[in-house]
């Protein structure tokens, strides 16, 4: 009924807080101190019990106490507080016991975020004195010889300085206490990982048989041995990949493959363990050394050797996830992020191989270095600051998907009319020439072509319809054409023409128009065509490509065991296995996506039970497998069998030459500017209108001019 000016007061043990004005006597308070949220509750009218103190015969002013009051067992504070010239009496804890248990919380936490980059791998090794085996599995047991001891949650503590300690307690054989001390301290990396050469999805030149030169080829898997599996475009796709040892393959500016990475499950981390006699129980002291467990002065200070970064301190965060690559899928494309190395676009084939180049969306420049900034609105409460980069990558025409069909002569006007590509279209082709043709026994180019009807060299003209866009291009490619357009009929003009996972990638360029285009088309059959990618924005597609990543520790950092867990809303990916050519069963691909929830995880041979969605009509009778593969389940576009550490929490699609990531990293969880504060429940404080503010209430009139009007209550 009133709206009460804002105002503030201070508690002596919780330090100031902020008071938001809301609606029938509801106040948000927020302490600045740790984040802590309260919700102040305005009681306008007699509340029962009734006031603890009588307002009217001491007044106090603002913000002041009102002195102590023994309330639930515990000491409290009362204060007594105004609003427009209405007093309220307000009880706020002051329990020490309390205070102190809230403090041990804020150190927990602050450990905990200094592990999290650590959490869930495991390390082992042989103590020094009796070369005993162990074992350590952050965060879950600690294993000597045949003993084990669990982890203690409660007893995790930061290390003045950097750094945590980790309590892990247990049994061993002769019935003595085993206790585990895990200490993190601080380890220094030195230059940024370089990468490898011919990674999965890089263009490659590689011999197709013994005898023949190399031709241009791409690295769809990376394999053991120093072996790789290239594939080449345009090809069947049973002929298309061949096993191939590293040193008989090139990059594509034609430097010798090289030795593979090999990345340490234990890059900045350096495991050494030690017992500690101790009378009644056995002790083990685990050390573990992590950029993690650094101070923010160690982090940031430059090295004498060695090259020097701006913000170092960042980058050095970021080494448990060096050499390491982050996926989430989206469609036809997977988005690939390898630290510090470089940001892709890939499509992946039935088989988990790459098929086609993938494209560079960025390339990470260490001498550009991270800026930190304040978190954007969208984030979610708790986050404080994040890092942010822009990246250039491979040129714009690379994501291109808008084209250009140009008549050149002919028995029509000349003209041009835009069109729409494929996904499955060669990133690098951005223009194709040739007359136009069409075969009258196959208009809408879904049948194989007649040895008197290729089209070698030109550009055959198809009706949509009656197959996929992808047999199309496949059908035309077999029959010599160059490119390919496709004219629409009655239904809306797609934004992209999707591919079929379990066909080949053509090497020619598919591209649909409108159906009055399309009937232009028809009538200057024998006509040059040009047809181009081009931006209708006006871009100049040969720019490089923009990409902004924004890093950060996401705030519900805490709450997310694993990449997939129970009760998880997740796309499960099925592979018909039906005998037959995948163009014959139209429309219903051999690769499809269906909707389930998981029941139940499986660590130990990456599995999950899972609960299927209402099915689709003609889907009911169909036998689905209750337990799937992690690497065939997806969670908004992550694989579950993703590496943790980090995940790629949001993507824009590339448009307009640019997009953005957003990327949680575990590890800037440690840094103190990035940590989000800790979330805490709300707690209720009642404040309890004066005899005055009850009877100016009653009267209802506004004391001190106070205007009436209606005020938005926040969330709390």
């Amino acid at each position: 009924r009133f709206r009460f000016p804002c105002a503030s007061a201070r508690h002596a043990m919780l330090g100031p807080l902020l008071f938001c004005c809301v609606l029938l006597g509801e106040l948000l308070c927020v302490c600045d101190s740790w984040g802590d949220t309260y919700v102040v509750r305005l009681a306008l009218e007699q509340q029962s019990p009734p006031p603890l103190r009588d307002l009217d015969a001491e007044p106090v002013g603002d913000g002041q106490s009102a002195g102590d009051v023994v309330a639930d067992g515990g000491r409290a504070e009362l204060v007594n507080i105004s609003f427009g010239g209405h007093r309220f009496q307000c009880l706020l804890p002051t329990d020490v016991g309390t205070q102190k248990a809230r403090l041990a919380d804020i150190a927990r936490y602050v450990a905990a975020a200094r592990a999290a980059a650590l959490r869930g791998r495991c390390f082992s090794g042989t103590v020094a004195e009796t070369g005993q085996p162990w074992e350590a599995c952050m965060q879950d047991y600690v294993s000597l010889g045949g003993a084990s001891a669990r982890y203690e949650m409660t007893a995790d503590k930061p290390r003045r300085g950097g750094g945590f300690e980790q309590l892990y307690v247990g049994i061993t054989g002769d019935q003595k206490p085993l206790h585990v001390h895990v200490l993190c301290t601080c380890f220094l990396p030195g230059s940024l990982l370089e990468e490898p050469l011919c990674r999965a999805g890089d263009p490659v030149q590689a011999p197709r048989g013994t005898d023949e030169l190399p031709s241009a080829a791409v690295v769809g898997k990376e394999l053991p041995d120093g072996k790789l599996s290239i594939r080449w475009e345009g090809v069947r796709r049973n002929e298309s990949v061949q096993i191939m040892l590293r040193e008989m393959v090139h990059t594509a500016d034609g430097r010798p493959c090289g030795e593979p990475l090999v990345a340490s499950a234990e890059v900045g981390q350096l495991p050494v363990a030690s017992l500690v006699p101790v009378m009644s129980s056995t002790q083990l002291n685990v050390t573990l050394s992590s950029a993690t467990c650094c101070s923010m002065r160690t982090l940031r200070a430059q090295t004498p050797s060695g090259p020097n970064y701006p913000n170092p301190d960042f980058l050095r965060l970021l080494t448990p996830i060096a050499g390491r690559c982050f996926r989430v899928a989206s469609g036809w494309w997977t988005y690939e992020l390898c630290w510090p190395w470089r940001i892709r676009q890939l499509h992946y084939g039935v088989d988990g191989s790459i098929e086609g180049p993938g494209v560079d969306l960025g390339r990470f420049d260490a001498s550009v270095g991270l800026t930190k900034r304040r978190a954007t609105s969208q984030r979610r409460d708790g986050e404080r600051h994040e890092l942010v980069t822009t990246l250039k990558g491979d040129p714009c025409y690379k994501t291109v998907h808008t084209w250009l069909v140009m008549l050149v002569g002919g028995t029509v006007h000349d003209g041009a009319g835009p069109g729409v590509g494929g996904s499955f279209n060669p990133v690098g082709r951005t223009r194709v020439e040739g007359l136009l043709a069409r075969d009258e026994d196959n208009i809408d180019g879904c049948n194989s072509y007649a040895a008197d009807k290729r089209m070698d060299g030109k550009i055959a003209l198809v009706k949509r319809g009656n197959c996929w866009f992808h047999t199309k291009a496949l059908r035309a490619q077999e029959a010599g054409a160059a490119g390919i357009i496709v004219y629409n009929d009655q239904r809306h003009l797609v934004e992209v023409m999707e591919g079929v996972e379990e066909l080949a990638l053509p090497a020619i360029p598919t591209v649909l128009v409108e159906r009055d285009w399309g009937n232009r088309l028809q009538e200057a059959i024998g006509s040059l065509v040009v047809v181009q990618k081009s931006s209708p924005d006006g871009l100049d597609v040969n720019k490089p490509f923009s990409t902004t990543v924004v890093l950060h520790c996401a705030s519900d950092w805490q709450e997310r065991g694993q990449v997939c867990q129970s009760g998880d809303q997740v796309e499960v990916k099925l592979v018909a296995k039906e005998p037959g050519e995948p163009e014959a069963k139209w429309p219903r691909a051999s690769v499809r996506f269906v909707r389930a929830v998981v029941s139940e995880v499986f660590p130990q041979n990456a599995t999950m039970a899972v609960n299927y969605a209402s099915m689709s009509q003609g889907d009911d009778e169909e036998e689905l497998p209750e337990i799937v593969p992690f690497n065939a389940t997806y969670r908004d576009g992550l694989p579950c069998d993703s590496e943790r550490g980090a995940y790629i929490d949001r993507i824009l699609e590339p448009h307009a030459c640019q997009t953005e990531l957003t990327v949680h990293v575990d590890a800037l969880c440690a840094h103190e500017e990035l940590m989000p504060l800790r979330p805490r429940a709300s707690q209720d404080i009642t404040c309890i209108a004066d005899a005055v503010t009850q009877r100016a209430l009653a009267e209802g009139a506004p004391r001190g001019g106070v205007e009436t009007r209606h005020v938005e209550r926040p969330s709390a």
